[in-house]
């Protein structure tokens, strides 16, 4: 009898024992839960916390003053900084928000009321300028970015945002806009000087030509007349477009070939037309662009139908230019069907003034490469690229 008892005394003990055991890893798996949770919860926090100080330095660096609005009671909850922005000592939120809305002028309190009640109806945030006039009787020029924040279903609860105070982005943007308005009235009158001087000189051309009996150099006296003319209407257009910087080129070729045909197609039929649709182009590139035309053109005219018809004689006398754009490269031809250019003509080795004219401007100026064809006419077409005058 004792033997079995002291082995059921020694089988109870051990049992009390895994019992023990199996309660003490409860405890430590509980006690190491519970610290892991405390563990987790203090990383939160540490990042919470680092969270907070880079939005306050975010704040402090924009000079943003954060705000929020409660919708149901209309109590508008702020930092220090937007009671200095406004001008206010420290008061009670319960009133803040009528204070802050008696300095914002009747016109812009009521554009900023109802952005408000839009952002609570649809939950889009929205940005607005406005004024304020400080206690102090200054006015000042802030920016507020809102959004709304939803509490459960329906109408959103608040509203919350930021406002910074732009006043001196403002006066600044101001007098850069007033100093650029100042140099596009200078630039317009300097284009518009610039044509009326070329105008008067193409003038006095034309009376010297008149003086000439010489039919060669009066001839010379009327191609330099109608150069100077083609500059002068490119000074112009920059004068009366919107744009300083770059002239429509379809109107350009509308008036300078209706110009030409007036002043030397009269008596005789020769139908031109121009395209250049959605083509425009700087100063730099439209004045050689300009005098190359006007001299292509100006050789059509005079010597492209001497018998005022086409080069096979059974056609209408055409005469066209088209200017296209593929990427960053520009394509003109000016071409006719007339009797065509001479077989000894190279526009490498010509001894024309015009033709050199044309080359120098082209090859050097504009850095193009001209092709010339013969048949059915003269074609020829020039290729340059657009330039980056930035980088020159």
């Amino acid at each position: 009898m004792t033997g079995k008892t002291d082995d059921s005394l020694q089988r109870l003990e051990q049992a009390e024992a895994a019992l023990e055991a199996i309660r003490n890893e409860e405890v430590d798996a509980v006690v190491g839960s519970r610290n892991i949770v405390l563990l987790k919860l203090h990383r939160t926090e540490q990042a919470l916390r680092q969270s907070e100080e880079r939005l306050r330095l975010a704040m402090e660096a924009g000079k943003l003053a954060s705000w929020e609005i409660d919708a149901a009671t209309g109590t508008l909850t702020s930092c220090q900084r937007l009671k200095d922005i406004f001008g206010l000592s420290a008061a009670d939120d319960q009133t803040f928000r009528e204070q802050c809305l008696s300095l914002v002028p009747e016109e812009d309190r009521k554009r900023l009321l109802e952005e408000d009640e839009r952002a609570l109806a649809t939950g889009e945030g929205f940005e607005m300028e406005f004024r304020i006039r400080r206690p102090d009787g200054e006015m000042r020029w802030l920016r507020s970015q809102v959004m709304p924040v939803q509490k459960g279903q329906g109408r959103h609860a608040r509203l919350v945002g930021v406002v910074a105070d732009i006043t001196e982005h403002k006066k600044s943007r101001e007098a850069l806009q007033a100093s650029l308005l100042e140099k596009e009235l200078l630039l317009r009158e300097v284009h518009h000087r610039v044509k009326n001087n070329l105008a008067n000189i193409a003038a006095l051309l034309e009376m010297q030509r008149a003086e000439v009996a010489e039919p060669v150099a009066a001839a010379a006296l009327g191609d330099l007349e109608t150069r100077v003319r083609s500059i002068a209407l490119v000074h112009e257009l920059l004068y009366k477009n919107k744009s300083l910087a770059r002239i429509d080129f379809q109107e350009y070729l509308d008036t300078l070939l209706q110009d030409l045909r007036f002043s030397l197609g009269q008596g005789r039929k020769i139908r031109y037309s121009a395209r250049a649709e959605e083509i425009s182009l700087g100063i730099d590139m439209a004045i050689p662009c300009a005098m190359i035309i006007n001299e292509l053109a100006t050789n059509a005219f005079r010597h492209a139908f001497p018998v005022g018809k086409a080069g096979d004689g059974s056609s209408e006398p055409e005469f066209r230019v088209e200017v296209r754009k593929d990427n960053n490269q520009y394509r003109v031809l000016v071409a006719d069907n007339g009797v065509g250019l001479p077989e000894e003509i190279d526009m490498d080795t010509t001894r024309s003034f015009g033709l050199r004219l044309v080359k120098m401007l082209g090859g050097h100026q504009l850095q193009g490469e001209f092709k010339l064809e013969r048949g059915n006419g003269t074609r020829i077409t020039f290729l340059f690229k657009e330039r980056n005058t930035k980088t020159e």
